[in-house]
């Protein structure tokens, strides 16, 4: 990679399309490009027309309410990155990650770069059962999990209820129900078919951990990020804070090694009777990252000197602290 940006022009806006802006990963991707001294065009576009996004972005797309499938919306994307000169599209919701990495060809005919990690990574991280299954041989602890059996079945392998119960290709918190009895076991197992799995259940949701990694291709990455959280009943960060783990630090490093990411990746870790449980594997930029870039790990930032300006990226220092999200209210008057 080049030490300097080369042949640009950077009094020219650096237009930017960020996905899923009415998501909060989507505004703390923006956020996260506010803070950065350089002239850029924020552009988002979600689904949502009424959401803060209107504010907070330079220009704001409403994206049609098209299927993943539809050849018209391959159509759309291709038609908006060259009307509006986009130079990088960072995507916020998985969904369109998912749709991008498996697009990737017909987008290398645009003029535009992606925010997309391996596309190995991406296809194994939408099935968490794979996931499971593609770091038995490693030293991580993973918690116990199946994916059939009887009642009977499970809890001989999982010991004592109650277990969790979530969907293969789930993110954050969605769809994960608890169930302590062989009905609710049964109910949800018939509802959720093949595409479930069980765990044992770990009650310890406050002492979670998550960790920003930015990959960069080769098994290395830049120095993670280690936040310890305690979590809204949506599944988003409440409050963090910054701190040090030699053991994390090394579970994370590990985990680069063998899937080598490249750019934004998430992993997510539990500590239970004094050990680290993986939790989840996310190829893509996490709902902390607003809280990473006021502590000075701005991804935005990273994707764009990797991503757009093929830098060499040098660490920046790491500011110790905590933080806390609240809810305010934006109000429009006529």
């Amino acid at each position: 990679m080049n030490h300097k940006i080369k042949n640009q022009d950077l009094s020219k806006p650096l237009v930017v399309l960020v996905t899923g802006v009415g998501s909060i990963i989507g505004q703390g991707i923006v956020q996260g490009l506010k803070k950065i001294s350089r002239n850029i065009h924020v552009i988002g576009i979600d689904r949502n027309e009424y959401t803060f996004a209107n504010v907070i972005c330079d220009e704001f797309l409403k994206k049609p309410l098209f299927d993943s499938l539809d050849s018209n919306l391959l159509v759309y994307w291709r038609q908006i990155l060259r009307e509006k000169k986009i130079d990088l599209v960072i995507p916020g919701i998985e969904q369109d990650i998912i749709y991008l990495n498996r697009n990737r060809k017909e987008f290398k005919l645009e003029n535009t770069k992606l925010v997309l990690n391996c596309s190995k990574l991406i296809s194994l991280s939408t099935d968490k059962w794979n996931t499971y299954q593609n770091l038995i041989d490693t030293d991580i602890n993973l918690i116990p999990t199946e994916i059939d059996g009887s009642w009977q079945k499970i809890s001989s392998r999982l010991g004592k209820p109650p277990f969790l119960i979530k969907p293969r290709n789930g993110y954050g918190s969605k769809g994960i129900h608890l169930v302590d009895n062989e009905s609710d076991y049964e109910y949800w197992r018939r509802k959720l078919g093949s595409q479930f799995m069980i765990q044992k259940y770990l009650n310890d949701s406050a002492n979670e951990y998550t960790i920003g990694s930015f990959g960069l291709g080769d098994g290395n990455s830049m120095e993670p990020l280690i936040l310890k959280r305690k979590l809204f009943n949506s599944g988003i960060t409440q409050w963090a804070e910054v701190c040090k783990n030699d053991q994390l630090h090394e579970f994370s490093c590990k985990l680069d090694q063998k899937f080598k990411p490249i750019g934004p990746t998430n992993y997510q870790f539990l500590e239970h009777s004094g050990k680290y449980y993986l939790l989840e594997v996310n190829p893509r930029i996490s709902s902390s990252t607003s809280i990473r870039a006021k502590f000075g790990y701005n991804e935005p930032e990273m994707c764009i000197n990797f991503f757009h300006d093929k830098l060499i990226l040098e660490e920046k220092p790491i500011f110790r602290g905590k933080a806390m999200r609240f809810i305010e209210d934006y109000v429009l008057f006529e």
